[in-house]
């Protein structure tokens, strides 16, 4: 297909097919042991013990990572069809990008807003995004659980105000309740005030028509 190599342009679909061939005979090389213990990752480190048989490439052992395994110069670091990869993390990234030598590749550290702009540009551009099965079906499911998280947001919004609103009504209610109740008992106490005074009123007219002896 196609690369950029060292300023020139290399077409060449064998060393493609050779390569995508070669990587399909490939074995998964891992750390010597890791598969005995649990604390050893599976990433490949060499091995580097003095009687180690994968060191000295003894047979019946594990494959090592050796020269034989890498792929044509021409077509290494190309995708399976044979066009350059990058990683992106913004829609700017793929303003120099050409849809005929070029793919991407959207980091997966980025989020699902911009994620949804970087797939959008890609497709309005024509751009392969490897990876992801159909760019636009992708877009639109992203777009659609954007819109769902905004309506729901508005309505978890709208709850809550319709909630303080009812709350300032019933303290404002109850703020009514105790003015009335506070006038009432004023009221209460200003009557029996005055049913007092009148009582005193009487008990002094009593005591001024009793005859003097």
């Amino acid at each position: 297909m196609h690369k950029y190599h060292k300023g020139v342009i290399i077409m060449d679909k064998s060393l493609l097919e050779q390569r995508n061939k070669m990587k399909r005979k490939k074995p998964a090389f891992i750390r010597q042991d890791a598969y005995k213990r649990k604390r050893l990752p599976d990433t490949w480190r060499s091995p580097r013990g003095l009687h180690s048989k994968l060191r000295i490439n003894k047979k019946g052992n594990a494959k090592k990572v050796s020269p034989g395994f890498k792929s044509p110069a021409a077509v290494s670091g190309l995708s399976r069809e044979g066009y350059a990869m990058h990683n992106v993390s913004t829609p700017a990234a793929l303003a120099n990008l050409d849809k005929t030598k070029d793919a991407i590749i959207i980091a997966g550290a980025v989020g699902n807003k911009k994620r949804m702009l970087i797939l959008a540009e890609a497709v309005k551009k024509g751009l392969r995004v490897l990876f992801v099965k159909d760019a636009e079906a992708h877009k639109n499911k992203l777009q659609q659980e954007f819109i769902d998280r905004l309506s729901k947001k508005k309505q978890i919004v709208q709850q809550k105000e319709e909630k303080k609103k009812e709350e300032e009504k019933k303290a404002e209610k109850k703020g009514i309740e105790k003015i009335a109740d506070e006038k009432s008992a004023q009221k209460e106490q200003e009557l029996s005030a005055e049913e007092k005074k009148e009582a005193e009123n009487k008990e002094a007219e009593k005591l001024l028509i009793q005859p003097q002896q």
